[in-house]
């Protein structure tokens, strides 16, 4: 476990570690980060003492494509714990994200390093906001943003939830080496905020419409559109208005 008060990224920090041989299970936490970063370069707002800002050094024995689903399983293990500790409902938003009242809460980033056949290893980040209030955010991230003392109405216990966090991601990855992401699709589809919806999907200056009809087992959304179906394994999701 590597504790800094400050620093530049978490994700950074532990992919460094891991092309120096840190094994499986090794952790990188911070109070706060200068560079934190989210998907698709996205800045990650991470203020000290305001959030949970770590990431877990991981070497799975799948090939490549498998492991992308890892960002579903660190979603599914934070919807695991704000349930069961706080009783906060919370939907998940393929293929990172966790909402709580329709704000994001959480976000996660998974990289690899990896060959045609073998990941050499994942870092898979993970952001959960604890203590925000509104007046925290940006103006630009009020309406969207949220955090669990916001949906909880009180202050939270962030050492309780992390700890709590990593247990249940512990035991959903060991699942995950022996069995895939498979057993996991159930409880994630459940809780998924885009199944049975119009979506639109961005993909860099591509856009495609349709409605989002499943999540297979190598964590792809699958997308009906009035001609075809697509396989989509990465992208920007949002909601369509209803006309």
């Amino acid at each position: 476990l590597h504790c800094y008060r400050k620093i530049g990224s978490n994700n950074a920090a532990a992919m460094e570690l891991a092309e120096a041989g840190a094994p499986e299970g090794t952790v990188v936490v911070a109070e706060e980060q200068t560079r934190g970063r989210g998907r698709l370069g996205r800045r990650w707002h991470s203020a000290p003492g305001q959030g949970i800002w770590s990431s877990v050094i991981l070497r799975p024995p799948v090939p490549p494509d498998r492991a992308t689903g890892l960002s579903l399983l660190a979603a599914l293990a934070f919807a695991e714990t704000a349930e069961a500790e706080l009783d906060l409902p919370v939907e998940l938003k393929w293929p990172n994200d966790g909402l709580i009242n329709g704000r994001k809460v959480c976000g996660v980033l998974v990289e690899l390093s990896a060959e045609v056949d073998r990941v050499h290893y994942a870092v898979c980040g993970t952001g959960i906001n604890v203590a925000q209030q509104p007046k925290d955010f940006s103006p630009g991230l009020r309406v969207t943003a949220g955090s669990l003392a916001m949906a909880a109405g009180r202050p939270v216990d962030r050492i309780a939830f992390y700890r709590s966090f990593l247990r249940r991601f512990e035991l959903i990855y060991r699942r995950f080496r022996r069995d895939g992401l498979g057993p996991f699709l159930p409880d994630y589809r459940q809780r998924s905020s885009l199944l049975g919806k119009r979506i639109s999907i961005s993909q860099g200056k591509r856009t495609t419409n349709g409605v989002a009809t499943a999540i297979d087992e190598t964590g792809a959304l699958i997308i009906r559109t009035e001609n075809k179906e697509l396989i989509v394994h990465s992208g920007e999701a949002t909601l369509r208005q209803a006309r």
